[in-house]
């Protein structure tokens, strides 16, 4: 994301109420930011609903199925992890690799 894209984004974020910056130091550049009291209290009791429900559905789960999930997942990472050894090679060469 472009410097300009992350302004919007958090100007957004900011003017409906989800987050809060301020400036505590002398650079003005410089800009903290902070979840917006209501914001948290909503997200603790999505997460705590959500954690709940997922929860419940891995105890539901059988484990060939769980097995199934998991080796897909670690072939994803693998492969993700490829990926980005092969940008790292690339970027160090001046080129990219993909």
């Amino acid at each position: 994301m472009t410097s300009g894209a992350t302004t919007v984004l958090l100007n957004r974020l900011e003017a409906a109420g989800h987050i809060v910056g301020s400036r505590e130091g002398s650079d003005r550049r410089r800009v903290t930011l902070r979840p917006a009291r209501e914001a948290r209290e909503q997200a603790r009791a999505f997460l705590a609903f959500s954690g709940a429900q997922i929860a419940g559905s891995l105890r539901e789960t059988p484990d060939p199925e769980l097995a199934t999930v998991i080796a897909f997942l670690e072939r994803m990472t693998a492969a993700a992890r490829q990926a980005n050894a092969r940008l790292a090679r690339g970027a160090r060469g001046g080129r990219n690799t993909v």
